[in-house]
């Protein structure tokens, strides 16, 4: 064996020697739906890599309907919200989830859905001795419309992926996709752009193409600040992309004639297209 060579395996000797003596840590990432007055003790929710004991509870005074929330964290209470929800998992409507990240971290995920589906939709870390909101979707999305809805998609790597529903003002019932990632530590969402999964098109649930009801503007971009092509009513739009920011919601269309760009969301439920219709 050449030297070289020898010098080679000796080294891939000690790099096994280190990988069976200081082992990789590893997590993979996984979602635990948590069901209402039961008691857990296999979740590390303070992120200390000791387990600990969670016992979320739910109280009301009606046979269907809860009243107020309540999370103990090893026998103590960190965590009481206030708000009228269903009991059950009613249309999606309630959702309690524990999220595990990659990296070990570990997120309170949720959905107490009262009338209509309204109700907070939120995300929680623990942070010294209580549970603290560091993601709020229904306060995020409110401008896009009414009645706030999500799911969790999934959990991979260091990130979650949520779809979000909502009585929007451009077109009325959406649904689309939103994603949060790990990144120094905290929990931030990983773009303001969102692709469309559907909307309603005459009660039928697609990406069909709508017809404009006037004319309107087609932005170059999300931040409509550069007009593109002024399209006539009676123009057939698909709709796929949303931006959604604190100050400005556009939708990104694609018309029958190849023309393509940014409309804004009205500031109220005045229909911009024939084939919608406002619910709720």
């Amino acid at each position: 064996m050449g030297r070289n060579r020898y010098s080679k395996y000796l080294l891939l000797l000690f790099l096994i020697f280190l990988a069976n003596v200081f082992p990789i840590h590893t997590e993979a990432a996984s979602r635990k739906k948590l069901i209402f007055n039961k008691t857990y003790t296999q979740f590390d929710i303070t992120n200390d890599n000791v387990p600990d004991k969670v016992r979320i509870i739910a109280e009301g005074n009606y046979d269907d309907y809860f009243e107020r929330l309540i999370i103990h964290i090893n026998g103590k209470q960190t965590l009481t919200i206030e708000t009228g929800f269903y009991k059950g998992d009613l249309d999606g409507w309630v959702q309690c989830e524990l999220l595990k990240m990659d990296n070990g971290n570990e997120y309170l995920y949720l959905y107490l859905g009262g009338d209509n589906g309204d109700g907070p939709i939120e995300i929680y870390e623990y942070q010294v001795d209580k549970l603290v909101k560091i993601v709020d979707i229904d306060d995020s999305m409110y401008d896009v419309g009414g009645h706030i809805g999500c799911r969790v998609k999934k959990v991979s790597g260091n990130k979650i992926h949520l779809e979000i529903n909502a009585m929007s003002k451009a077109l009325a019932y959406v649904k689309f996709d939103a994603a949060y990632k790990v990144k120094n530590g905290k929990l931030i969402q990983t773009s303001k752009v969102h692709k469309i999964d559907g909307y309603y098109k005459s009660y039928k649930y697609g990406k069909g193409y709508l017809t404009t009801i006037k004319s309107m503007w087609l932005y170059k971009d999300y931040k409509g600040k550069h007009k593109g092509k002024k399209i006539s009513k009676g123009n057939k739009v698909k709709v796929t992309k949303c931006y959604i920011n604190a100050k400005k919601i556009m939708f990104y269309g694609i018309t029958k004639t190849g023309y393509k760009g940014w409309f804004k969301s009205p500031k109220d439920y005045n229909k911009k297209f024939m084939e919608i219709a406002y619910a709720g």
